[in-house]
């Protein structure tokens, strides 16, 4: 992921590196926010652990860029 000074033409591997961090990121999110709606209060307990699910995907959202800045520079290049 060479962004700041990116040459033009990005390769294979970026391009998919850049689609999969954008969607597993969101999906992830989404998910584990319905599973959190799913078990209602429980979900917030230590006796179940989606609470630290929903942290851990919010963190690797944001992690190396966020899907949305993924997004645009896949834009960018089309």
């Amino acid at each position: 992921m060479r962004w700041p000074g990116a040459a033009p033409e990005a390769s294979e591997a970026d391009v998919a590196v850049a689609m999969a961090k954008s969607y597993a990121c969101g999906a992830a999110v989404e998910v584990v926010g319905k599973a959190l709606q799913l078990h209602g209060g429980i979900g917030y307990t230590w006796e179940s652990g989606i609470h630290v699910y929903l942290k851990r995907a919010v963190f690797n959202r944001s992690l190396f860029g966020s899907p949305a800045a993924h997004r645009q520079h896949l834009a960018q290049r089309y």
